[in-house]
């Protein structure tokens, strides 16, 4: 299901959110800006009925619910999902087996790869590094004081976890951790934007060589040249359905060998594993 991309004020319900607009607006605030915001963030979002079919009020109720049902229930919902291969509701039932398949992921310890901002073409190795040196506050201009200070602290977090955080670390972000259990591992690598990013695997993982990881699903259909992705064009933009849209989701081949370096598509999600031996 999407967010519920409401037209007026009076569709929402959450009085938590509606105080906050109204109070926002009593200031003097953009009215465009503040609506904009309502939209994006509001609980709401995840409060609209459940749809469950194409009937009217997508199934959920004959009566008239709590809040408006979203209009896209006509190709979004359940059954329709129940009868795709590549749909959403599918993957997620497909990572369950996977989940409920590998004790490693249930059990395994967890390690954080990488965490940190990236962009289209950059490499990142996925070693830890210290966190560079902070500035001293005489080589802060006034203005920015209150920037240093955050900037300070992310850095000291980063140095107590053992990750390099950047002030930079928006939605540009790519976040990568493994789950070892004996001699079992799992490498997970989420791409958490819409733009096409690059990541070098290090030579060992856990112990393991890179080498010995195969994929064992992924969010994106296999593309010529291989699961890693490295070939054919790529769409970027901001809106995360447009890509499930444009890209119908099919399960890559199982067993196929992690590359060395790979790019990750927008929003694409890999799990690969490697066992004993």
């Amino acid at each position: 299901m999407t967010n519920a991309h409401f037209h007026t004020v009076e569709e929402f319900r959450d009085p938590h959110a509606l105080f906050h607009y109204r109070n926002a607006l009593q200031k003097g605030e953009d009215p465009e800006l503040c609506f904009g915001t309502l939209r994006r963030d509001c609980r709401d979002n995840a409060r609209t009925p459940m749809q469950w079919s194409s009937d009217p009020e997508a199934g959920f109720t004959t009566g008239t619910p709590w809040i408006k049902t979203i209009q896209n229930y006509e190709t979004i919902n359940v059954a329709a999902q129940q009868k795709s291969s590549d749909s959403v509701l599918t993957f997620y039932r497909e990572l369950a087996a996977v989940r409920r398949e590998s004790p490693v992921l249930r059990r395994g310890d967890f390690r954080l790869l990488r965490l940190l901002p990236t962009g289209p073409g950059s490499h990142a190795p996925a070693t830890r590094r210290r966190a560079p040196p902070a500035q001293t506050a005489r080589q802060v201009p006034p203005a920015n004081v209150i920037r240093f200070l955050v900037t300070a602290l992310r850095r000291g977090v980063a140095a107590l976890r053992g990750i390099r955080l950047s002030s930079r670390c928006r939605r540009d972000t790519l976040l990568c951790y493994t789950r070892r259990l004996g001699d079992e591992r799992a490498l997970v690598l989420l791409n958490w934007s819409d733009k096409t990013t690059s990541y070098r695997i290090p030579r060992r993982v856990r112990g393991k060589p890179w080498s010995a990881f195969t994929l064992r699903t992924g969010s994106y259909a296999q593309q010529p040249g291989g699961s890693s992705g490295e070939t054919g064009p790529e769409k970027s933009t901001s809106d995360r359905s447009e890509v499930q849209d444009e890209t119908r989701r099919q399960l890559p081949a199982a067993g196929d060998a992690l590359a060395r370096s790979i790019r990750l598509r927008p929003w694409e999600a890999r799990l690969y594993q490697a066992g004993s031996g």
